[in-house]
């Protein structure tokens, strides 16, 4: 019975034109106008705004200044006072001099906005779009650097910069200046070794130390690198082309349509005694539900396979691997009929249509506005991008910008879960809806 179901809904939506146009041609017309006008500025746009960049440093100073200072009183070095020497250079903190005189100052914070924070929260804001580069301070940053200013030794450094492949100007803004801090740091370094070469050979050792701080201060004029800037992309990552997110964009945002048409008919059974019939079936309420939720979800899935295709023949668009857009394709559509399904029991539970007349003209425009199918979700405010997450659209979204950029499976895991979650919520709440409506009849 069922089955049957199903099948009523979808050739009900198959035959209603004014459905087929919003759902299938508007979005393929928008996408061809919006993704070759405004899609082609969208790199542009990226490029003109100051640079997110965050800074993860994966040493502690704390650790790095008691290993210091076990290394300076070691018998090898033959230090007469280790902790003279540890007061003289304690001021120097090369992680504070990035921060403080580096990222801080007036015209680099024109075009670099920098922020600490961990490597796991930094890699994933850079996988959304939401950061530019990754600053990687290594293991030991502080030690090494010490060491090498203290020390006739020499302890390699590498600072890694990864950058977002859709920012790559922008990137290489951030990679330069890593690359003009780096090389401060070396030209001190080898002023060092230069100065304690003398000391030594003219036995002033001990008095080289006691002005090393000092004497470090004003050697910065060399700018040979000792130590190492990496620069990177997101490995194996494409970059995202304007057309690419305006398909994306503007498939996610009508689908939502979907819903509220596959809503709409509820009230129309019930006018048309549709839905008097099927009780008289002995069709419950909940087959009705269930029924409306799968229809739905069938009907979204070939929505947007149809606009899939439809940006892959004609516009040449990318969609990455077709076996991850199909899987999260048939995640989005089983989240709209879900939708359905509550905006129906809404609808059932007021008696009128209301529910959905709100959700098309109005709920529909604020979810792709927050979701990001008008413009990329790092150039709205941070409340809106943040509430990207709690929309269909905007999960959708990022995960097929992900697949087309060449993420596997195990990195949609999390969109696929949301997704999962909210179809999971907004069905039970649409369950409680209808037994909330059966009671008052």
């Amino acid at each position: 019975m069922l089955i049957h179901i199903i099948v009523k809904d979808l050739k009900r939506m198959a035959r209603d034109r004014k459905a087929l146009i919003i759902m299938l041609l508007m979005p393929a017309v928008l996408t061809l106008i919006i993704g070759n006008t405004v899609g082609n500025m969208l790199t542009d746009t990226q490029s003109l705004a100051p640079a997110e960049v965050r800074i993860v440093s994966l040493g502690e100073k704390e650790a790095d200044m008691k290993s210091l200072r076990a290394f300076l009183s070691n018998e090898f070095i033959q230090l007469e006072d280790p902790e003279e020497v540890l007061e003289s250079i304690s001021q120097f903190d090369p992680e504070q001099i990035l921060m403080d005189e580096v990222l801080q100052n007036e015209l680099v914070k024109e075009i670099i906005i920098a922020q600490k924070t961990d490597l796991a929260t930094a890699e994933k804001q850079l996988q959304q779009g939401q950061a530019t580069a990754i600053v990687i301070l290594p293991e030991n940053f502080t030690y090494d650097t010490l060491i090498n200013y203290i020390t006739p030794f020499r302890n390699p450094i590498e600072i890694q910069v990864l950058i977002n492949p859709n920012h790559q100007l922008r990137g290489q803004i951030v990679e330069s200046i890593i690359a003009n801090y780096a090389d401060y740091l070396s030209a001190g370094i080898i002023g060092k070794n230069t100065y304690l070469e003398l000391a030594i050979e003219q036995s002033a050792g001990a008095d080289a130390y006691n002005q090393l701080e000092q004497v470090i201060n004003q050697l910065f004029e060399d700018k040979r690198a000792e130590i190492n800037v990496v620069t990177k992309t997101i490995e194996n990552k494409r970059p995202i082309s304007g057309v690419q997110y305006y398909s994306v964009g503007m498939a996610t945002m009508f689908i939502l349509f979907t819903a509220g048409f596959g809503s709409s008919y509820f009230i129309g059974e019930r006018q048309q005694y549709t839905y008097d019939r099927q009780l008289l079936a002995n069709i419950s309420h909940w087959e009705m539900l269930l029924g409306r939720i799968l229809a739905t979800a069938v009907f979204a899935f070939c929505q947007l396979l149809v606009l899939i295709l439809f940006s892959m023949l004609i516009l040449k668009v990318y969609w990455g691997n077709i076996t991850l857009v199909i899987l999260l394709a048939m995640t989005v559509a089983l989240a709209i009929g879900g939708l359905t399904s509550l905006l129906s029991a809404l609808n059932m539970f007021f008696n009128s249509e209301k529910a959905t007349k709100i959700f098309d003209n109005m709920i529909v425009q604020i979810m792709a506005l927050v979701g990001g199918s008008f413009f990329p979700v790092w150039a709205l405010p941070e409340i809106l991008n943040s509430l990207s997450k709690f929309t269909i659209n905007g999960q959708a979204l990022s995960g097929f910008l992900m697949i087309m950029q060449g993420y596997l499976l195990a990195d949609l895991t999390g969109i696929l879960v949301s997704l999962s979650v909210i179809t999971l919520l907004i069905s039970c709440g649409s369950a409680g809806l209808m037994w909330l409506s059966l009671r008052r009849i």
